[in-house]
């Protein structure tokens, strides 16, 4: 029950897990995992770059910003490693306290490392929570090792992920 969105775009791929998000919440949905919320601007301009993730299921509800502020000359990865593993924890809390679908916003570097959010991965398939992830392009061949075919890639449409997700919560509640 581990399935992945396949986008290079991931802004697109990022709304479409918002809107899946939303409609599977406004149904009552329980939902354990991280989802990317746009940065929020100021006068139409980003004073600096946020990565803003969303934790799914938190109580209280948090959003983490997981970007180092590393000045303004800086180039590469901003990712603050401290502030991801910290958002996984509390995805995990939320996974604990029960979930129909884990969403990981996607499948990046830490977690092809066996770091991020792959122990939530890990730790939901192992309790038949099904799970989705974002994926783009570039990490599939570290997806699918990690994955060792268990995958289902799913199209990126907000209809086909409804549909998969809806078919696997059925399978989770009618074994």
């Amino acid at each position: 029950m581990l399935g992945c969105v396949v986008t290079p775009d991931g802004h697109a791929r990022a709304r479409l897990l918002r809107g899946l998000v939303a409609r599977l919440g406004s149904e009552g949905w329980r939902l354990a995992g991280a989802i990317d919320l746009p940065a929020p601007a100021r006068a139409g301009v980003r004073l600096r770059r946020q990565m803003l993730l969303s934790v799914l299921g938190a109580e209280p509800s948090e959003i983490v910003d997981i970007a180092q502020d590393l000045g303004p000359l800086a180039r590469g990865c901003k990712l603050d490693p401290g502030a991801l593993e910290r958002v996984a924890g509390l995805a995990e809390a939320a996974l604990g306290r029960g979930a129909d679908l884990v969403i990981v916003n996607k499948f990046g570097k830490r977690e092809a490392e066996g770091r991020g959010f792959r122990p939530l991965i890990g730790q939901a398939l192992a309790a038949g929570v099904p799970v989705l992830v974002g994926l783009a392009p570039a990490r599939r061949a570290e997806f699918d090792a990690f994955a060792a075919g268990m995958a289902e890639e799913v199209a990126p449409r907000a209809a086909a992920l409804r549909a998969w997700a809806s078919a696997h919560r059925a399978a989770l509640a009618d074994p």
